[in-house]
């Protein structure tokens, strides 16, 4: 059988986490399809350059759009585009919808209950076919879609993959007393406790060191520099400015070396876009123990005192909470449990298998064949410019109402809604998809 044409969106990610993960996925699927690259402008040339003006003058541009994309399709031969350019998902669906294409959109759900990504949920589903495929990497990660609309049921795990080696770095000398965090610093990451767990720590083990890569990330410059400054007040408060190294954001050669050289890797995030834990998955590769809170995807990825150690999050008040002493429990008994450091370790590159890109990708590749088996549904363009331009609030037959019914954006458009910045505030926004997403917090104690 000849290999699927399958196009891409070619460019860089803007966040480091998400280029990681998006240049090894493209790396991985292309050494299984035939992947054509597409710079970003032909697809944004399709709605004549600018969304915002496409979406005003809808649905003047419709025809055209959904004429341009199919020459697109024609021109490359495509059976699948996977959109790796989220912003574009639902217009690329709503003109394949019209013109009832026989191709495949492929998207991974890396979140789901961020600002950004709901808003981007909600504007998928009233387009979304049984031609796409929809990727969850986690059960939980489905379970907070299908809260949000049950045209999500088509919705397929198939967990991120890496390669076994990816990280293997045998330069590196393990230091036995460090501790590495890895990701974006903010208030729903929980640096703050990770700190004052760390403190714990030290009472026990003196000469313990603290490195956390990753960039100061928030809302608004404001609530960055907020906090920042608290986390360089407690640093200061618990005397650890000799024992705390913080390396900025970090990639290649530099991201082995401190994964190769640490001790324990800790994640403490109750992020509510959280869905996976890559960096958790980066570990395993290298049997590098984790500790991470009791959250989402990680309660998938992680099996307690197996290839890790979970700590319980609770959700009773406006934000999950992870308790410091519960954490330092955990990293203590890592360090001072040799045995048990060995198990888990072993465990963990044993476990790393299922996530071997040779294992997922050929998965990827028979759900991409079996769709371009199956015909968009006959009501797949019904009236579509009147479901274009209804509200989340009139939209009982797509969405769960009941989940979504409190959302600041719920007499929106979703189509509208979805090019507008939002500026929220964390405990305002956690309350208000707690409906949607509060099966992530685990609360029985597992540390």
């Amino acid at each position: 059988m000849s290999k699927l044409n399958v196009a891409y969106i070619s460019g860089s990610a803007a966040k480091v986490n998400e280029k990681v993960i998006d240049d090894q996925w493209t790396q991985y699927l292309g050494e299984h399809v035939n992947l054509i690259g597409i710079p970003p402008f032909r697809f944004f040339k399709l709605f004549g350059g600018s969304l915002k003006k496409w979406v005003d003058h809808f649905p003047s541009g419709l025809e055209q759009s959904a004429h341009e994309l199919e020459q697109l399709c024609e021109r490359f031969k495509l059976d699948a585009i996977y959109i790796n350019v989220p912003l574009l998902t639902p217009y690329l669906m709503l003109c394949r919808n019209v013109k009832k294409l026989n191709v495949t959109f492929i998207s991974i759900a890396h979140s789901v209950a961020s600002p950004y990504w709901l808003k981007h949920w909600l504007a998928v589903a009233p387009w979304v076919t049984n031609k796409d495929i929809i990727l969850s990497s986690t059960h939980s990660c489905k379970d907070a879609l299908l809260n949000i609309s049950r045209k999500y049921e088509t919705v397929r795990y198939l967990p991120l993959c890496i390669r076994h080696d990816a990280l293997n770095d045998k330069k590196a000398a393990k230091n036995e007393n460090m501790i590495f965090s890895i990701g974006r610093i903010q208030v729903v990451k929980n640096i703050h406790v990770l700190l004052e767990s760390f403190d714990l720590i030290r009472k026990a083990v003196p000469n313990a060191t603290l490195v956390i890569a990753g960039e100061y990330t928030g809302n608004n410059e404001q609530e960055i520099a907020h906090y920042q400054q608290r986390i360089q007040d407690a640093i200061l408060h618990y005397g650890l400015e000799q024992a705390v190294h913080f390396t900025g954001p970090i990639t290649g050669e530099e991201k082995k070396y401190w994964f190769n050289k640490a001790k324990i890797l800790v994640n403490l995030s109750t992020d509510p876009g959280e869905t996976f834990g890559f960096n958790l998955l980066e570990a395993k590769t290298i049997g590098l123990p984790v500790v991470c809170s009791n959250w989402n995807g990680f309660k998938e990825l992680v099996l307690h005192g197996k290839d890790g150690l979970r700590v319980p999050c609770s959700w009773e008040g406006s934000m999950p909470t992870v308790n410091k002493e519960h954490v330092a429990n955990a990293c203590l008994k890592l360090m001072e449990d040799d045995e048990l450091y060995k198990t888990i370790s072993q465990t963990a590159m044993e476990r790393a298998k299922d996530y071997d890109d040779q294992n997922v990708m050929p998965q990827l590749v028979s759900m991409i064949e079996n769709a371009q088996q199956t015909g968009i549904e006959a009501h797949a363009d019904e009236d579509v410019v009147n479901v274009a331009r209804t509200s989340i609030a009139q939209g009982e037959d797509i969405y769960e109402m009941q989940k979504v019914k409190h959302m600041m954006m719920v007499h929106d458009i979703p189509l509208q809604r979805l090019l507008e910045d939002e500026q929220v505030h964390d405990e305002s926004w956690m309350k208000m998809v707690k409906p949607i997403i509060s099966h992530f917090a685990g609360g029985e104690h597992v540390g």
